[in-house]
């Protein structure tokens, strides 16, 4: 048996940090995004990886929550609650020690299929919304990439949202394409 030289160089570069962000990583366009959200080879029951992450200053940091182990980050601020007294200000502060939750889904977009597979990553609100659809039976299994559905995002940057936050909502296809 040879060696594919094409793949041990491609994983070398990755190794090396040469893939960008943006060939793994897919983000909504301001306006309508048609993807199709495709089941993960290694665990076809569930597209879904949950993540989570602490945002300190300018950094992120992988929390071990998401591999169900302790975080010491977490249990710093559990603790600083536990003592009691904290000013409501205080107390918000803290909050900026509890990890927060990412979900990626493997996803092709639909106006740019040459791309590949790529991961979208989004909060709560996506998430459940998703759920939502994919636990109604008459939808069915939107995640077959020959006979699923495919799902228009609706995103609105911060700057033209009605709030202060980006905003970003979902539509499912009714007919499987």
């Amino acid at each position: 048996m040879a060696l594919d030289l094409a793949a041990l160089r491609a994983k070398l570069g990755e190794l090396k940090g040469n893939t960008a962000r943006t060939e793994v990583l897919w983000k909504p366009q301001e306006g309508e995004n048609l993807i199709r959200i495709i089941p993960l080879a290694k665990n076809p029951d569930n597209p879904f990886t949950e993540l989570y992450f602490h945002y300190l200053g300018n950094k992120t940091y992988l929390s071990p929550m998401s591999f169900n182990e302790p975080d010491p980050i977490a249990e710093f601020a559990d603790e600083l609650r536990a003592g009691g007294g904290l000013s409501k200000e205080d107390w918000k502060e803290t909050k900026k020690f509890v990890p927060q939750r990412r979900t990626f889904v493997p996803v092709i977009d639909r106006k740019h299929p040459e791309q590949g597979v790529r991961f979208w990553a989004f909060g709560k609100t996506v998430y459940n919304d998703l759920l939502e659809v994919m636990a109604d039976a008459e939808y069915g299994d939107i995640t077959d990439p020959q006979g699923g559905r495919d799902v228009k995002v609706i995103f609105t940057p911060q700057e033209k949202s009605d709030t202060s936050f980006a905003k970003t909502a979902i539509r499912v296809s009714p007919s499987q394409k």
